[in-house]
């Protein structure tokens, strides 16, 4: 590897060793834009980690946009029921491209995520009116699933929308005291495909990011 700076842009950049192709031929790949020289050496310790771990994904300028509406939604086609699709194309074409589609899908971030859920619920919807936090969920499912399917497509390293919490609509927090409904909302947990039904009862709430589905549900 090797660090060097752009005298025209004054930026820095990274020269990578990557794993041989099929070919077995030595392949290099560059990544940069830094505006400091430790950022380029920060940036260079992470490639290294990354190939060493086995985990390494060549660096790429695809956005998110590209990849939701090019590549994303078309494999969905013959994977999810017909309503489902339509959900996942309008919350992409309404919602996500236009406000996060120009962003490099390896750059994006779990702090951005958690901006735009916030810009959804307070100007989100049409007219820049607020969005109910149930829809924003809906939207954060559709995201979490296209970035999850993007690392097994070898796209990005990890699946920063799993991290972030989208807002919990009002009413859906349980109250301390009520266990005798335990039952009821452990069925309504499993029926709606919550993966963590015993979380979210001892916790008294529904499961944040693992699950909007129940939490849409109202248990008070």
């Amino acid at each position: 590897m090797s660090i060097s700076r752009n005298v025209k842009n004054k930026r820095w950049y990274v020269l990578v060793d990557v794993p041989a192709g099929p070919d077995g031929k030595r392949r290099r790949r560059g990544v940069g834009g830094f505006k400091t020289k430790r950022e380029a050496k920060a940036a260079e310790a992470e490639a290294l980690r990354r190939i060493r771990d086995g985990v390494y994904v060549e660096p790429s300028r695809l956005t998110l946009g590209a990849y939701l509406t090019g590549m994303w939604l078309p494999s969905m086609a013959n994977q999810v029921r017909a309503t489902t699709l339509g959900g996942y194309r309008h919350n992409v074409r309404a919602y996500l491209v236009p406000r996060l589609g120009d962003i490099p899908i390896q750059r994006l971030t779990t702090a951005r995520i958690g901006a735009f859920y916030g810009e959804l619920v307070a100007n989100g919807g049409k007219d820049g009116r607020p969005l109910s936090p149930k829809t924003v969920r809906y939207i954060h499912t559709t995201l979490r699933r296209a970035l999850r399917d993007a690392v097994a497509d070898g796209l990005v390293v990890r699946n920063v929308a799993a991290q972030a919490r989208p807002p919990v609509p009002a009413g859906s927090r349980c109250i301390p005291g009520q266990r005798s409904r335990s039952g009821p909302f452990l069925r309504q947990c499993v029926k709606t495909g919550c993966i963590l039904p015993g979380f979210c009862w001892q916790r008294w709430e529904c499961a944040g990011a693992n699950c909007w589905a129940c939490a849409g549900s109202t248990w008070i």
